[in-house]
């Protein structure tokens, strides 16, 4: 699974993209992580990564060790100010929306006090006024069990995931905790009274793992493909109104014209071999 990383501020200006690999086992199963930090290039990374999987699948015969590089997840990262979303915050969610899976998280939510989250939260969900929406954990009361509708209408309710950084590991009552330390105090980040890190992660590494493997795949990859090839036969009509339906025929044609393409060059090929025995 690859997760992306954008928005907020950093110290350090950064203008390096370098995919950090994990292996790691969430509830016995192993699981690859790919975690990349993309400053400043967070649309043209993931459109860089949907060109290389798109001409991968152009090629008459597939690498078989080819590895895709698909961002299943991008945790957009929105400074606790307490207020508002930012207008540039704004822009380049309408800007992601249609590339990734966009999972919006308050970083350094220990800044806030107690009360602070939750009126921050709502003014954070009321982006669709905006045009734009994030990644909101869906479900179908009608088809969907009972466990699933619980646990996303619980994981929709926590949206964006409050969550504060590892300062230092100890061990409390010989447990292992993940902490911050203060003068007076202590905040635990796998303490769900503190940060919204465990439901966060339980989600991209479990519960909804496949869903949005599903949903990149299915959906978004297939969207940017429809839209490339749609650019390729009208590039030379500025016609913007093009249905989706449309596209989709248009993606159609495209395929069983390359495939016509191949059978002539085969059969030429067949009909050189049989001249030259």
């Amino acid at each position: 699974m690859h997760i992306g990383s954008g928005g907020g501020r950093r110290n350090k200006i950064s203008i390096r993209i370098k995919p950090v690999n994990i292996e790691l086992e969430e509830d016995s199963v192993c699981i690859v992580l790919t975690i990349v930090d993309t400053p400043r290039f967070v649309v043209g990374y993931l459109e860089c990564q949907y060109n290389v999987i798109l001409a991968e699948e152009s090629h008459i015969k597939c690498n078989p060790w080819f590895r895709d590089n698909w961002v299943h997840a991008l945790l957009y990262f929105i400074p606790p100010t307490g207020h508002a979303l930012r207008g540039m915050d704004i822009e380049l969610m309408c800007c992601l929306l249609p590339c990734v899976d966009m999972i919006s998280v308050i970083g350094k939510a220990d800044s806030l006090t107690p009360s602070e989250p939750r009126g921050f939260k709502k003014c954070i969900m009321d982006i669709e006024h905006y045009n734009t929406s994030i990644y909101n954990f869906p479900y179908d009361i009608e088809n969907d069990d009972k466990e699933t509708i619980q646990d996303n209408s619980e994981l929709w309710a926590l949206l964006p995931f409050a969550i504060i950084g590892l300062e230092e590991v100890t061990n409390l009552d010989r447990k292992v905790v993940h902490m911050r330390r203060y003068p007076q105090s202590i905040a635990e980040v796998d303490n769900l009274k503190h940060s919204d890190f465990s439901r966060l992660r339980s989600a991209l590494l479990n519960s909804h793992l496949s869903g949005l493997k599903l949903l990149t795949h299915d959906m978004l990859y297939e969207t940017c493909h429809i839209k490339k090839l749609s650019r390729i036969v009208h590039s030379d009509i500025h016609d913007l109104s093009i249905l989706p339906e449309e596209l989709a025929i248009q993606s159609v044609h495209l395929k069983e014209e390359s495939l016509r393409n191949l059978e002539s060059c085969l059969a030429a090929q067949g009909s050189q071999a049989k001249f030259k025995e």
